[in-house]
């Protein structure tokens, strides 16, 4: 029986003083390292609703692996919407089998 593993939330914010992340921008993530078993890896972004529309778009996910240690989670987060996203949330599910 294959058991799901939810991590996150990881969080992003407009930092003091800068720009908020506008459309078309991208965020580079990794998240790791996983020792629990997972094998299966999705990613999901959240933003946070400050505008009347708002969507954020998971790209390139790929898993890397060291000699030692457990897998890392490698992705892209794509403003595809028409507004600015000032906050957002990142989540990270493991399946295990």
């Amino acid at each position: 029986m294959a058991t799901l593993r939810l991590y996150g939330p990881f969080f992003w914010n407009k930092p003091f003083g800068q720009n908020a992340f506008m459309p078309g921008e991208e965020h580079s993530w990794f998240i790791g390292d996983f020792t629990d078993g997972s094998l299966v890896f999705e990613a999901s972004a959240h933003a946070s609703r400050e505008s009347f529309q708002q969507g954020l778009m998971v790209t390139g996910l790929f898993v890397d692996y060291a000699r030692t240690g457990g897998p890392v989670l490698n992705f892209v987060v794509r403003n595809i919407g028409p507004t600015a996203v000032f906050h957002y949330s990142v989540f990270a599910t493991g399946t295990a089998f």
